[in-house]
């Protein structure tokens, strides 16, 4: 149930927009691929046999489902050798460009009603009480695309990338060359270094202790890029200089919960909620380190 990564973004959604929020879902409900579909997009229930925005305590939860399939170029490209020598073989003459690129969009068509349709699922969880929207990825293009089909889907939503006060990867520099986190963080034996020139060489570190010494020579040639953090002794994450949060892992909140003799909707909705407000908790405490969040991001 926990995000295990947050790519957050200022948002704002309207009463009417909450309360209709359903409606306009269902209309860009997912559906499987068709025969000769290469990719499908849209929400599902996060739930089962739920409705397709799970609200509990005022926080949403959307699923987001795909199906993609995929032909591998070399095969397009060996069906279509083969097409045109016996086309040329008939006619005398080899298929023009304009032949060519008709033949080969039909052997695509063709190849994708034998190819599998690879599922996946991207959740959203959107916290209206603060104001964010965040996305379970990493991966800018994951989540753009996500922003682009809520936009469309959900009238009456706005939305802007975050800010903050200071630079990230200069505050984790920073954290570093005093060997100390702001309050209630503690930093863990992660971290990330990449040069500003071309080479964009890097030097990682993987459960090694991120004393001075260790990491003083780098600070002075390097951007930190990635700093791995505990939160309150609660939550352990990765930060990242794009302000991405990746690799969340609830220390023992999630235990915790599942203990509870509840049935598993009722585990499923208590997660939820123990999910939005510590995640919220620590992305208040987090933006306060960097110097607070801003209100000019990129807007959507």
């Amino acid at each position: 149930m926990w995000f295990k990564n947050l790519s957050i973004f200022k948002m704002a959604l309207t009463s009417a927009a909450i309360q209709n929020l359903n409606q306009s879902l269902e209309k860009h409900r997912f559906a499987p691929c068709l025969p000769s579909q290469a990719e499908s997009v849209g929400f599902a229930p996060p739930r089962e046999h739920g409705n397709i925005a799970h609200v509990v305590g005022g926080q949403i939860l959307l699923c987001i489902q795909c199906e993609k399939k995929t032909v591998p170029s070399k095969v397009v490209e060996r069906e279509l050798k083969k097409k045109c020598a016996e086309i040329a073989q008939q006619q005398g003459y080899a298929p023009g460009r304009k032949a060519r690129k008709e033949l080969k969009e039909r052997i695509i068509d063709e190849l994708l009603t034998r190819a599998f349709a690879v599922p996946g699922q991207l959740r959203v969880w959107i916290d209206p009480v603060n104001g964010f929207l965040c996305i379970d990825t990493s991966s800018p293009t994951a989540a753009d695309r996500a922003i682009k089909l809520l936009l469309k889907a959900v009238d009456g939503l706005t939305m802007e990338g975050i800010t903050v006060g200071n630079t990230p990867s200069e505050c984790m520099k920073m954290w570093l060359g005093n060997e100390e986190a702001p309050q209630g963080f503690t930093i863990d034996q992660d971290a990330k270094f990449v040069s500003e020139g071309e080479d964009k060489a890097t030097v990682k570190f993987s459960n090694h202790p991120l004393d001075y010494l260790t990491t003083r020579d780098l600070m002075g040639r390097k951007d930190c890029v990635e700093l791995a953090l505990t939160w309150r002794d609660k939550i352990s994450f990765v930060l990242t200089s794009n302000l991405n949060i990746k690799r969340i892992n609830p220390l023992s909140l999630l235990q915790e919960n599942d203990q509870k003799g509840e049935s598993a909707d009722e585990r499923f909705d208590g997660d939820l909620t123990l999910m939005a407000g510590e995640l919220s908790a620590l992305m208040g405490d987090l933006g306060e380190a960097l110097g607070g969040f801003a209100n000019f991001g990129q807007k959507y």
